[in-house]
């Protein structure tokens, strides 16, 4: 694990050196990124059991200056980015991290805040609604207090994030509460979402989970199975998005709606990412960068960083095995966690083959159904309730969940 760690560092080490002297700045001239990920601090005083960051990945760094976040913010407008998502670690242990919004906010760009809440109080709550703060997400991963605090460590976690909730909504500030999808709550997600309503709140679940940075796949145990996720998640109406009979018998049968010319994400196309340390990488979740804003404007990154220009080369029909798998019809393969696993962008990656096979499972059954309703045996899916539309519209459905 440690060799692959060293061996991203000298990749990233010879993509910085190598910056000048491979221009891509024709090629991508015009690819401009909507959103940018902005880490502002690596630390984080909750213990979460599935976070994905990890010291050797992330290690605390002396944090850039109000003067050094102000002038990528500036590189950032320049590059087209109109949104801008601040995060950590927990990004409220920077005692400055407010003034960090308010320079983005004073640069019109929209804000959205990832945090687990814990640090807001009545005085941070007013602040962020006076700045305007377009979204403000908070991980609760449940809605039992005791099942909560034991999952993140620390006692009174719980508490705290509701009363974050419950504060920046009685000052008209969009919250949304996310969780991921896991082991401990998967039966209890109708008590979370009922929790996030009492709080005024949109709600995100992420059905997956991911290994850390640094590839340790401890936080797998979490991981819901697949034939669980389809019964207890996709087949829910008010969890998962309506898929029609035609997506399901392509599903059924292997095709890739991208098809093999399809590029597989957003990554160094409409997002870029900023550590804590100022490197930019192609996506939050990449465990390498291809320069550092310290060193090189950002737009010289994104325009002539070699890895940047091979992540948006990068074709579905590149991915080292997705060509001959069976659930791919409905996969998205993430290059960033086929490196942090198997030291390889291209390769298959436990979390997207999780989502996958869970989706091809309901694919099936719902095959299953349209040939039993073909021969005048109608056999419901869900069961028979009615469903309310407008109250399925409040749930913010399957977001990537950090």
């Amino acid at each position: 694990m440690l060799v692959q760690i060293e061996k991203r560092s000298q990749s990233y080490q010879d993509s910085r050196s190598q910056l000048l002297d491979h221009t891509y700045a024709k090629t991508w001239a015009n690819v401009r990124p909507m959103f940018a990920h902005v880490y502002v601090e690596n630390r984080c005083h909750l213990k979460c059991e599935h976070c994905y960051e990890a010291e050797d990945t992330h290690p605390h760094v002396e944090g850039l200056s109000l003067e050094q976040y102000s002038d990528i913010l500036d590189q950032l407008a320049r590059l087209g980015v109109l949104v801008c998502t601040f995060s950590g670690g927990e990004p409220f242990l920077r005692k400055d991290f407010l003034d960090i919004v308010a320079q983005a906010r004073q640069k019109r760009f929209a804000v959205r805040i990832y945090t687990s809440g814990t640090p807001i109080n009545e005085q941070k709550a007013d602040r962020i609604a006076a700045l305007q703060v377009s979204e403000v997400h908070i991980s609760l991963y449940s809605h039992d207090p005791a099942v909560h605090d034991k999952f993140t460590g620390t006692k009174g976690s719980w508490a705290k994030s509701v009363r974050a909730l419950r504060l920046l909504k009685e000052r008209g500030v969009h919250t949304v509460l996310k969780a991921n999808v896991m082991t401990f709550n998967v039966d209890h997600l109708d008590e979370l979402v009922a929790l996030a309503k009492d709080c005024g709140a949109d709600y995100a679940l992420d059905p997956t989970v991911k290994p850390r940075m640094n590839g340790d796949t401890k936080p797998l145990q979490f991981a819901v199975p697949p034939a669980e996720l389809k019964d207890k998640v996709y087949k829910r109406p008010e969890f998962a998005k309506a898929t029609s009979m035609t997506e399901a018998d392509n599903l059924c049968h292997g095709e890739n709606p991208r098809g093999d010319k399809g590029t597989l994400c957003a990554a160094a196309r409409g997002l870029v990412t900023v550590w804590a340390d100022g490197q930019v990488a192609p996506c939050a979740m990449f465990p390498v960068a291809g320069g550092s804003a310290l060193e090189h404007p950002i737009e010289d990154i994104w325009t002539r960083s070699p890895l940047f220009d091979r992540v948006r080369k990068t074709t579905f029909g590149e991915m080292s095995s997705c060509s001959s798998c069976d659930v791919r019809q409905g996969c998205s393969p993430c290059m960033a966690y086929g490196l942090i696993e198997h030291d390889d962008e291209k390769a298959c990656n436990s979390y997207s083959r999780q989502d996958a096979t869970s989706k091809k499972l309901v694919a099936d059954e719902l095959l299953r159904v349209q040939k039993k309703f073909q021969k005048g045996a109608p056999l419901p899916l869900v069961g028979d309730i009615d469903v309310d539309l407008a109250e399925l519209s409040e749930g913010r459905l399957f977001t990537e969940v950090g």
